[in-house]
Parts: C-alpha cells; sequence; structure tokens
C-alpha cells in the first residue's frame, strides 16, 4: 500500500492507495496438519484502493475495484469483506457491486450483484437481478441466484430465498 495507518487503541490497521494483499493457506505452505484438501487452490491475491482490518471482529474490508485472484479465477466488485478464521484465512469472502467473475478455465463468466466465495468449498454463491452465467460460446443462464463450482464449472440456480421468510435458506 501507498499509505498505512495504524489504529491501536481500535485494533484497526487502514491502508491507501495500491492496496495488495496476498493470503497463503497454510496447507499450501507445508503444513501437514491440516486437511489435505484445504488450499489445494493455491493462494488468494487481493488489491483494491483501500483496506480496513478490524482486528476484534477479524474482517477485512477492501474498497474501491476489489478484484481477488486465486489460481485463475478471478471475484471482481466495488467492495469485498474477507471474514478471518482463527489460522487467518478466509473462512469466506462477501463481494458486492458491480460484480464479476472469470473462471477461464472452465470458460465462465458470472455477473450479479452479491457473491459469497468460500474456497474451501470450492463453490460461489451468486445473487442479482438477476445473476447471469455466460460460456464460452455466448450461451447464457439467467436466475435470482445461482451457485457455480469452479471445480467442474457447473452451475445450479435456486430461488432467492425471501429473507422474512422463517425457513429461508441461509445464503452466507
Amino acid at each position: 500500500a501507498d499509505q498505512m495507518i495504524g489504529e491501536p487503541a481500535d485494533d484497526r490497521l487502514i491502508a491507501k492507495g495500491n492496496v495488495k494483499t496476498v493470503f497463503t493457506p497454510k496447507a499450501a505452505a507445508g503444513d501437514a496438519s491440516l486437511d489435505a484438501t484445504a488450499g489445494d487452490n493455491g493462494p488468494i491475491t487481493i488489491t483494491s484502493r483501500t483496506m480496513t482490518y478490524e482486528q476484534r471482529d477479524r474482517v477485512i474490508n477492501y474498497a474501491g475495484n476489489a478484484k481477488a485472484i486465486q489460481v485463475n479465477r478471478t471475484l471482481e466488485c466495488d467492495e469485498m469483506d474477507g471474514e478471518l478464521v482463527e489460522r487467518d484465512e478466509f473462512e469466506r469472502l462477501i463481494c458486492t457491486g458491480d460484480l464479476l467473475i472469470e473462471d477461464p478455465d472452465q470458460g465462465k463468466e458470472v455477473k450479479g450483484d452479491v457473491a459469497i466465495y468460500r474456497p474451501d468449498d470450492d463453490e460461489v454463491d451468486v445473487t442479482g437481478d438477476p445473476v447471469v452465467l455466460t460460456d464460452r460460446d455466448g450461451t447464457e443462464l439467467r436466475g435470482g441466484r445461482i451457485l457455480y463450482r469452479f471445480d467442474t464449472g457447473t452451475a445450479r440456480i435456486r430461488s432467492r430465498p425471501d429473507p422474512d421468510s422463517p425457513n429461508a435458506e441461509e445464503t452466507g
């Protein structure tokens, strides 16, 4: 980052200008104590204009052209929140605003409003009005919610849950 500001009293770190963060899953770094499938996807590199890390809440917010790259897949959006687990790895990334997911290995692209990506699951849950999945042949799949698997390039259309329903399926 061009500038970093620590706020120890608030357990906060703020970075501004050309922010770049690289998270390497511990299993990818050779930690045999973790599940063998963890980290198979490699490091996650995130860039943005600003970053705010709230240590108490274990949340990192990236704002301004937020972009996460893991292997060849890319998640781009206006703002991205990363929720960390105790090993300082992402439990999930939540992308909002002008969302674009590119998976060149599978020849697919997904556009929507909100995406929830769990790196350990290799699946991204995208909602929008509408969500549009396009393959390399130009075929489009549209829906209110699409669950896309990076490992297989497959997608499932789901109905968007009604937030007021007591039986609404959890999206995050």
